[in-house]
């Protein structure tokens, strides 16, 4: 879509975004739910225009009745903890269930976090780890983070420091500017020191184990 390629371009060479923003609101106007979901998101954020969360739902429900899985998950996260809406957790975890189970990134970490967090679900590690290991799989940092805690702590997996480090040094690779998530900077600083830590305990073979599966990983389709 040529406004949110019109943003992304202004974002990676500090212009202006008046133009893109035009073309976003355009397209959302149009019926266009991609359109929808990226102008409820820039609402919601209000950094490129004005904040203003009720209008940003309207969007978000806009585009989630076309099935745009990031509204759903926009929609699940709002739902869950009452921002912009009154808080309903039976509507919050449909939409976040319901965008996960497509292989949204997104929909998976918030998933994920959830069920780590106990937000509108009983607690559950076990279930919080399969989320955020089918969201790290994609790529996504956030998760990826999460899945190195999980690891070096041994919360509802085995502890294995190899593994710990390799999702920490991936986490810890990603910029945060790569990432829809406004907690990103702080997640990867939490990755860093994760690596970090665990880099100066382990024994060199584990490290290197570590650095090889990193090096050697690649990114995964959406499991079905």
């Amino acid at each position: 879509m040529l406004g949110i390629l019109l943003y992304k371009s202004a974002r990676l060479k500090g212009h202006d975004y008046a133009t893109s923003v035009t073309w976003i609101r355009k397209a959302a106007t149009q019926g266009d739910a991609v359109g929808q979901a990226f102008l409820g998101t820039l609402l919601s954020e209000g950094k490129i225009v004005p904040g203003d969360m009720s209008e940003a739902i309207k969007w978000f429900r806009k585009a989630a009745a076309q099935g745009n899985v990031d509204a759903e998950a926009a929609l699940g996260v709002s739902y869950s903890i009452g921002r912009g809406v009154p808080q309903n957790c039976l509507e919050g975890m449909k939409w976040l269930q319901k965008s996960a189970a497509q292989g949204n990134v997104d929909g998976e970490y918030l998933l994920g976090l959830a069920y780590g967090k106990g937000q509108c679900v009983t607690q559950d590690f076990a279930e919080a780890n399969k989320w955020f290991f089918r969201s790290a799989a994609q790529g996504n940092a956030a998760s990826q983070c999460m899945l190195g805690f999980a690891y070096a702590s041994g919360r509802a997996v085995t502890q294995d420091g190899v593994q710990a480090l390799k999702w920490y040094i991936l986490a810890a690779a990603q910029s945060p500017e790569s990432q829809d998530n406004p907690d990103a900077g702080v997640l990867r600083d939490a990755a860093i020191k994760g690596r970090d830590t665990l880099a100066s305990r382990l024994p060199a073979s584990e490290v290197e184990e570590a650095q090889k599966q990193a090096r050697d990983w690649k990114p995964q389709l959406a499991p079905r």
